[in-house]
């Protein structure tokens, strides 16, 4: 949504909308430019070996290759043109993706032990160019970035499940040494200060984890869990600063704790599953807009002394046969470190208190019921799912608030058919989601405000409905 009459916007003169919006969403809206369909082309193979060496030892392969080949258009504002008839911010990104990657692992048990261990190698190579965008009508402006990145890792995980106190207790030590490498040339003559450069860094870290689980009874586990997890660093591919895509940023670490309970009640009808968590996490790696007026010319900038606290409620009744009651329930309180973060350039990004796209509460609830039917089993499913409102940027200037909602969906369904003389079965799925027809918003930015649009939202689909035949063999 966007709303030129009220704008700040320090080069809004330059732009010319058809239209002034509102604050819901449009049933249709004119475009002042032919919308350009996106173009995947995917190909993917995975090859998976098992040896097994003895009863109690066996050992793993897994095999993967990827390639990507993609068009990705981003037209910012479509229903806007510049003073020349262009295009405010356009964005066609051709991506050209390549990726394989091998893992050897070895499982084995005895009586009291269960041990898992391996190594991993990955490499991909990579090539977005975003020379055919616009800006303020100025098109086909160098915009590309090639990157090559290589990675590997050993690990380690023991479980010990000793023998006295009728082996209730569980000790489980795992651990993992990693090294990345990260390489990268850029060439961006469509930033305000055009620039040429190239990246490349080495990083390395190592991971413990302990976890402590205890059986109270046949139907009850408490456990305790301290892990240790890490992000490699880089640069950005999109980045608009020379300095900032030369400096690049540092690894992320998280550090987390947490207590659990598991079990069941009523005879196996009833099961829950509750968790508390606690995370910190320095090196948070914020994408930050860097170009005055592109949203797509970004950086990283990472912040230090990041907290989380959450608290997950899972919960399954079976209330009678065939009836099953579902609740997903979330608590989370997320704390920025820092409020504000300058690099040794001088760029200063004053920060949000909070992290973005994390809800304080949400809750599913579910009603499923199902029973056989002729020559399979109908069931009939009745969904409800609500989230808090979300901030959208760790910037407080650019921290858009999109509002809390719930959506009601419910499908039914008629599967494991079996017809005479055809191998497998076929499924029927009748579904509908946003059954009441709700507006409400998946993301939004305040970052257009140069070019006149001080607030714009994604909206999520409207009522959505279909039939769905499946066959699986």
């Amino acid at each position: 949504m966007t709303n030129p009459a009220l704008s700040t916007g320090i080069i809004a003169s330059l732009i010319q909308y058809n239209d002034d919006w509102g604050p819901d969403r449009l049933n249709k809206v004119t475009s002042e430019r032919t919308i350009v369909s996106a173009d995947q082309h995917i190909t993917a193979h995975s090859a998976w070996l098992d040896w097994d060496i003895n009863s109690a030892v066996r050992m793993e392969s897994i095999s993967a290759y990827r390639k990507v080949d993609g068009f990705s258009p981003t037209d910012f504002l479509p229903t806007a043109v510049t003073s020349d008839g262009g295009a405010p911010v356009l964005g066609l990104f051709y991506t050209d993706f390549k990726q394989w990657s091998q893992e050897l692992q070895l499982q084995g048990e005895t009586r009291h032990w269960d041990y898992v261990a391996g190594i991993y190698y990955y490499q991909d190579k990579a090539s977005q160019n975003n020379t055919e965008g616009a800006t303020l009508g100025v098109c086909c402006l160098t915009n590309v970035t090639d990157t090559r990145n290589w990675s590997v890792a050993a690990y380690s995980q023991a479980t010990w499940n000793p023998g006295w106190l009728e082996r209730r207790w569980y000790f489980t030590l795992g651990a993992r040494y990693s090294y990345d490498e990260r390489q990268s040339d850029r060439d961006n003559q469509a930033a305000q200060s055009p620039f040429s450069g190239t990246y490349h860094q080495d990083f390395t870290n190592f991971n413990p984890s302990l976890v402590v689980a205890y059986t109270i009874t046949d139907d009850m586990n408490i456990y305790a869990k301290v892990e240790n997890g890490y992000k490699s660093g880089g640069t950005s591919q999109r980045s608009a600063r020379a300095e900032l895509f030369a400096q690049g940023f540092d690894e992320e670490e998280i550090v987390s704790y947490e207590l659990g309970l598991k079990g069941q009640l009523w005879q196996g009808r009833a099961r829950y599953n509750a968790a508390a968590f606690y995370m910190e996490i320095d090196g948070l790696q914020n994408s930050i807009q860097t170009d005055p007026v592109s949203p797509g010319g970004r950086d990283f900038l990472p912040a230090d002394g990041n907290d989380v606290f959450g608290i997950e409620l899972d919960v399954d009744i079976v209330i009678i046969e065939g009836l099953t009651y579902t609740l997903r329930s979330g608590y989370l309180d997320t704390q920025l470190g820092e409020s504000a973060l300058t690099t040794d350039r001088g760029l200063t990004e004053i920060l949000s208190d909070n992290l973005p796209y994390a809800p304080k509460h949400s809750v599913f609830t579910a009603l499923d019921y199902r029973r056989p039917l002729g020559p399979g089993a109908l069931s009939v499913d009745v969904n409800h799912g609500w989230q808090d409102n979300v901030g959208t940027s760790v910037t407080a200037p650019g921290n858009y608030m999109v509002d809390s909602y719930g959506l009601l969906g419910a499908g039914i369904s008629w599967s494991e058919l079996n017809l005479s003389g055809i191998p497998g079965q076929f499924r029927l799925l009748l579904w509908g989601r946003n059954l009441l027809d709700k507006d409400y918003g998946l993301s939004g930015q305040t970052a257009l405000q140069p070019l006149g649009a001080d607030e714009t939202q994604i909206f999520g689909a409207p009522r959505t409905y279909g039939l769905t035949v499946s066959y699986l063999y």
